[in-house]
C-alpha cells in the first residue's frame, strides 16, 4: 500500500465516488493566540493499493509533532482492513 496524498482541510468528504471533496484544503499551520488552543480540521488521506494489499490488515498512526519533531499530542492509531464501506474520523485536538 502506498500513500497517494494526505492534506489538512477545513472540511473533507468522500462519498465513495472516487472523489475527495475539500473545503479550505492545504492548511499548513494554525495561528492561535495561545497554546493550548482548540482547532478544527479534517485530514483527507488517499492510498493506492493492489489486490494483495486488500486482503490483509493495515495499521495507521498519526503523530502530532512540532517543527523540531517533538510530540505535541498523543499519537492516534488505527488498525483497518479493506471493506466496501467508508471510514471517516474527526478527532478533536488541542494544540
Amino acid at each position: 500500500m502506498q500513500l497517494d496524498y494526505a492534506i489538512l482541510a477545513d472540511a473533507a468528504i468522500s462519498k465513495g465516488d472516487g472523489l475527495m471533496h475539500l473545503i479550505g484544503g492545504g492548511i499548513s499551520n494554525f495561528n492561535v493566540p495561545a497554546i493550548p488552543a482548540p482547532i478544527s480540521a479534517s485530514l483527507a488521506i488517499n492510498f493506492w493499493a493492489n489486490r494483495a494489499d486488500l486482503q490483509r490488515e493495515h495499521r495507521l498512526e498519526i503523530r502530532y509533532i512540532d517543527e523540531d519533531g517533538n510530540p505535541m499530542l498523543k499519537s492516534k492509531r488505527w488498525t483497518c482492513q479493506y471493506h466496501r464501506t467508508q471510514m471517516s474520523f474527526s478527532p478533536k485536538a488541542r494544540i
